[in-house]
């Protein structure tokens, strides 16, 4: 089978500057989940809980800031309110770690690349998942070792090593993590662009 032509991204922003790119940067669905669903816990803690700093509501680059995350736990009372606070700083952490696993694709491997909408851009590729089996009831655990065809001694074995912690090689998709940056690269370097301000796009 031919193997498909490199396809470019030509941008045009608004201040009239065009930009070409190959390779867009995409992150490991699973991981994205993960900090979705922190997100979302922490909002539901903090009950809509506002502060006039705006700091649910900010760009990414004020959200996951340590000056943003102390502000807000100086003016919260409230266990739940608190508990929101954690979540928020677990959730920094794994934003944070979340962009040591970013790959850049070639655009012509990306779906929905024809989308403008970054959201809808998902390529396949190679990710390092971590199970942790300490926080697996028996029924998951059996679950788990029956999957992966492994026998008692085998299953404890994987139980003592690594301290419960089983890490794997396995094909997802990877996804634009939601952030109002892109990372493409350009020139060989990698640069964010705000993705508010492109004025049109196309691939050719």
């Amino acid at each position: 089978m031919p193997e498909e032509a490199s396809k470019k991204m030509t941008i045009v922003l608004s201040s009239g500057r065009q930009i070409e790119t190959s390779k867009v940067r995409l992150y490991p669905e699973p991981d994205i989940q993960k900090l979705v669903s922190l997100r979302a816990k922490a909002q539901e803690e903090l009950g809509g809980f506002s502060t006039g700093i705006g700091f649910l509501g900010s760009p990414s680059w004020v959200l996951w800031s340590a000056a943003a995350l102390g502000a807000l736990e100086s003016v919260i009372s409230g266990s739940k309110a608190k508990k929101g606070v954690l979540l928020l700083k677990e959730a920094s952490a794994s934003h944070e770690n979340l962009q040591k696993k970013g790959v850049l694709f070639d655009i012509s491997a990306i779906n929905g690349i024809d989308s403008p909408n970054p959201a809808n851009w998902r390529a396949q590729g190679r990710h390092s998942i971590t199970f942790d089996l300490n926080s697996m009831g028996m029924i998951e655990k059996g679950k788990f070792f029956e999957e992966r065809n492994l026998s008692i001694h085998q299953a404890r074995d994987k139980i003592l090593e690594n301290e419960g912690l089983v890490t794997e090689e396995a094909d997802v998709f990877f996804n634009h993590d939601g952030d109002e940056f892109v990372w493409i690269e350009i020139d060989s370097q990698l640069t964010a662009l705000r993705w508010s301000y492109v004025e049109s796009y196309k691939i050719k």
